[in-house]
């Protein structure tokens, strides 16, 4: 099931990444002006690069969009724990898994039309 699905991959975002917590909403972008995790796993915040291997990861959360073929899902909230550092691979790995989602979530909702 979608929410299955949304539950898992939070989870493994989380474990990944070493957060205190993944939590996803559906269509939604950019409310709170939250830092942003891009597809390349790079992080802006404030609207400028920011060093996750020097400064950890941004305070407060950290919004992954979940996309499919340009057509936005949701977004992941990244919730970090103080002095998290995840890798550039990490990052990345996380993204993967957030467009694996996108990608689920998409063939559900077509499927269910």
């Amino acid at each position: 099931s979608p929410a299955g699905l949304v539950d898992q991959v939070c989870g493994q975002i989380a474990q990944l990444l070493s957060l205190r917590s993944a939590s996803f909403q559906y269509g939604v972008a950019g409310l709170g002006q939250p830092a942003r995790m891009l597809h390349d796993g790079t992080v802006l915040a404030g609207g400028r690069r920011w060093d996750v291997q020097r400064d950890g990861m941004p305070p407060g959360d950290t919004e992954l969009l979940v996309e499919n073929h340009g057509v936005l899902q949701g977004r992941f909230l990244l919730t970090p724990r103080p002095g998290g550092r995840p890798s550039l691979e990490q990052r990345q790995l996380a993204v993967i898994f957030a467009e694996q989602a996108g990608a689920a979530l998409a063939a559900g909702q077509t499927a269910a039309r």
